[in-house]
């Protein structure tokens, strides 16, 4: 059993770790400011403080930043997966899954119970959730690529709200063109 000492570490371990984490998020942030704003990155042992709070509040843009542009690809996928009756047949599978489960012996195969389940009911489901997980790779790949965008808009402008104002930072993008910073997504990743 766990004693309270070790959840006591474990806590301050992990709230450590965030810290840190969104430490480098922010100087991340920062060398993108650096590069795009032409902020200067100088360093001295009496600025150091305020540059870690800095980044540290930097760190919290770009994870608010992040969780939005994974958010709404997820929203998107799960309304088309119950607008198309994906979850539906999904159920339904399970339902014909867990009856052949309770009727059957300790003899049977994986392979007999899957065959007890109508063949309509599993291929229907199958085309389904291909084409619900095509979308929602679709979906990561151009939220991803909004994403990178969202970065430089927040480096810019510092503001939470204009890096997820997704019309702007398609613009954006388009500015630069898509074939250009898709290339450069994919040469970076």
């Amino acid at each position: 059993t766990m004693k309270t000492d070790d959840i006591l570490q474990f806590f301050i371990f992990l709230i450590l770790t965030l810290i840190a984490t969104f430490v480098i998020k922010g100087s991340a942030l920062k060398i993108l400011k650096h590069h795009t704003v032409g902020q200067s990155l100088t360093v001295t042992l009496k600025t150091l403080p305020a540059m870690i709070l800095e980044d540290f509040v930097d760190g919290i843009k770009i994870t608010i930043v992040r969780v939005f542009y994974n958010i709404v690809p997820a929203v998107i996928v799960i309304v088309v997966g119950f607008i198309t009756g994906t979850f539906e047949k999904l159920f339904i599978f399970l339902g014909y899954l867990d009856d052949a489960i309770n009727l059957t012996t300790n003899a049977v195969t994986i392979s007999s119970i899957f065959n007890s389940i109508p063949s309509d009911v599993t291929s229907s489901l199958i085309s389904s959730l291909f084409v619900l997980c095509a979308l929602a790779a679709l979906l990561y790949i151009l939220f991803n690529l909004l994403t990178y965008a969202a970065y430089g808009v927040l480096a810019q402008t510092g503001s939470i709200r204009e890096a997820i104002k997704i019309r702007d930072v398609h613009s954006r993008i388009s500015s630069i063109g898509w074939m250009k910073y898709f290339g450069f997504w994919i040469f970076s990743s």
